[in-house]
Parts: C-alpha cells; sequence; structure tokens
C-alpha cells in the first residue's frame, strides 16, 4: 500500500491500527466511487429514457395528425359528393316539374311519382 495512505490512516485512527485503517478507508474510498459511478448512471439513463419517450411521443403525435388529416379530407370528399349528388337530384326533379308544367299536367304529380 502507498505510504500516503498508511500516514494519513496513521493521523485518523492512531498507529496501532493504521493498516486496518487504510484498508477500511480504501474499501470506502471506493464504495463511495462505486456510488458515485451508479448515480452518474441512473442520471444519465434516466436522461435518455426522457429523450427516447420524447421522440416516440412526437412519432406517436405525428402519425396521429396524418391520420386526422387523411380522416378530415376523406370527410370532406364525400360531403362534397353527397352535396353534388343531391343537387343533382333536385335539378332533376325541378327539371321534370318544370316539364310537366309546360305539359299542362300537374307538377306534384310529376314529383310524387318520381318520389316513388
Amino acid at each position: 500500500m502507498p505510504a500516503f495512505i498508511i500516514s494519513f490512516a496513521a493521523r485518523l485512527f492512531g498507529e496501532r491500527f493504521a493498516r486496518a485503517g487504510a484498508i477500511a478507508t480504501l474499501i470506502v474510498a471506493a464504495l463511495a466511487a462505486i456510488g458515485v459511478a451508479r448515480l452518474s448512471w441512473s442520471i444519465w439513463l434516466r436522461a435518455y429514457d426522457r429523450s427516447v419517450i420524447a421522440v416516440d411521443r412526437a412519432d406517436a403525435n405525428a402519425q396521429a395528425s396524418g391520420a386526422v388529416l387523411a380522416a378530415e379530407r376523406a370527410a370532406g370528399a364525400s360531403k362534397e359528393r353527397r352535396d353534388r349528388e343531391f343537387a343533382d337530384e333536385q335539378a332533376q326533379l325541378k327539371e321534370k316539374a318544370d316539364a310537366a308544367a309546360n305539359d299542362g299536367s300537374s307538377p306534384l304529380d310529376a314529383l310524387f311519382d318520381q318520389l316513388r
């Protein structure tokens, strides 16, 4: 063992227990170093986990936003198609009612015949 460790232990524990004190001091120092290393590892691992979770959440949010956007576009296209079909149906009914009125028959009868 290095002399400075034994002289340090002799001052702390006395000449009689210098060697045992030096060994105890080295054990305590080693345990402290292991504790500091474990604490550092734990802090780093927690920070790394947080960054991985943040990236995963960002990816999930991007996917969800894309799915919502696609659903909104599909709903908009479906509504436009329904509106077009309704407008076409109304135009056909108006044409039949106008044709019936021009022929001298009842426009309502023409509309009701179309609806049946």
